[in-house]
């Protein structure tokens, strides 16, 4: 939910109804009560269940009917499947969904190909994708699951900036010596950002 963090509430102090939909969770029940949301549980489960998927999608489709949300974001591969499908029906005038990653790449034999129709269908069902980055949003392409024309990356990427408060120099960090071992750590940060986008 850290991704998260400071979104809810934002959203909330513009004037929207914030509510959030996911498993039963006393740590989502926290996190979205210190953000001023509504937190809704519906129970899904992580790996496919085919009898307990469908049962996990009428309810979020009865939940998002009585709602009638304006805008629907969903994210991760079950969630992105059966949220993104529930507002479809339910017919949430504006859907968006979230890639952070592609679980699928880290699988392989039987479970993989049900996964990638999961993303498929998430991201079909959306009428935009999000990607956390531009190289993952090119391997989604790629890979067949969104078409370029669907997707996008907010500025150079993330999916909730960066609370550059949490980076603010400290006084020792003023120091001539100091200001060298920070060139070379930012050159080293920006290696390993090349390496891991590129």
């Amino acid at each position: 939910m850290g991704t998260l963090r400071g979104q809810l509430r934002f959203l909330r102090e513009q004037g929207f109804a914030v509510h959030v939909i996911s498993s039963l969770s006393d740590a989502v029940a926290r996190f979205v009560a210190a953000e001023g949301a509504s937190y809704l549980p519906v129970e899904m489960r992580r790996e496919i269940a085919p009898l307990h998927d469908l049962r996990a999608l009428w309810r979020l489709w009865l939940v998002l009917r009585r709602l009638r949300p304006d805008i629907c974001q969903v994210g991760m591969p079950k969630a992105g499947l059966l949220g993104g499908l529930a507002a479809w029906l339910a017919r949430v005038p504006h859907r968006v969904y979230m890639l952070h990653g592609l679980r699928l790449e880290t699988l392989s034999g039987g479970k993989r190909l049900p996964l990638k129709w999961a993303e498929r269908i998430a991201c079909r069902t959306a009428h935009r994708v999000i990607c956390v980055s531009e190289s993952l949003r090119r391997r989604a392409v790629e890979l067949g699951i969104v078409v370029d024309e669907r997707c996008a990356v907010l500025g150079a990427g993330s999916d909730n900036g960066l609370d550059i408060a949490r980076f603010a120099e400290s006084e020792s960090l003023r120091t001539a010596s100091d200001r060298s071992a920070k060139t070379s750590a930012f050159r080293k940060a920006r290696l390993l950002s090349g390496l891991w986008d590129g």
